[in-house]
């Protein structure tokens, strides 16, 4: 397994750490991360722009989906359609790159892919900032509270991240 590679799987990723201005932090972790073309094409300019930095400083790889991968992933949606053709996209890439995935839905992190992949949450997330020390923990509470505010579907998550991290 590829341990420094991260793919992320969804956009929510990006959209909640960069509503939470918590993209410097992540980018502080000792990973790089890709995604795919078509993930990339679900940001706007203003969110491309933030993660532009850390595009051209090599730490964000997009990775481009050719013809040939296009039919991969197609068959892999024929599967099951409760993934989206652009989610298939970065699972078949953590496959051929043998990298773990970073979802920021519960329901991706429970969805079992075959062949299996390593899959991480936003709990995960946070712990690994927290150990690698690129927040404190009163800012992990801050980022928590916000994630809830912004999407309330996440605080299931968010308590568990919470739980995970000993924090009050």
């Amino acid at each position: 397994m590829n341990s420094t590679l991260i793919a992320i799987q969804d956009a929510s990723v990006f959209l909640h750490l960069l509503q939470v201005k918590a993209l410097p932090a992540l980018f502080q972790l000792p990973y790089r991360f890709c995604t795919t073309d078509l993930a990339w094409a679900g940001l706007d300019e203003e969110q491309k722009q933030a993660l532009a930095p850390y595009v051209a400083s090599g730490q964000l790889e997009i990775v481009i989906c050719t013809g040939e991968d296009a039919r991969t992933i197609s068959a892999l949606a024929a599967q099951s359609t409760r993934l989206t053709f652009t989610e298939w996209s970065v699972y078949y890439v953590a496959t051929v790159r043998k990298c773990p995935l970073l979802v920021g839905c519960k329901c991706l992190k429970r969805w079992t892919y075959i062949p299996p992949v390593e899959v991480h949450g936003l709990a995960w997330l946070l712990r690994q900032l927290l150990a690698q020390a690129c927040i404190t923990k009163s800012r992990a509470l801050a980022i928590i509270g916000k994630l809830v505010r912004l999407n309330p579907k996440l605080e299931e998550e968010c308590t568990l991240i919470k739980e995970a991290c000993m924090l009050p």
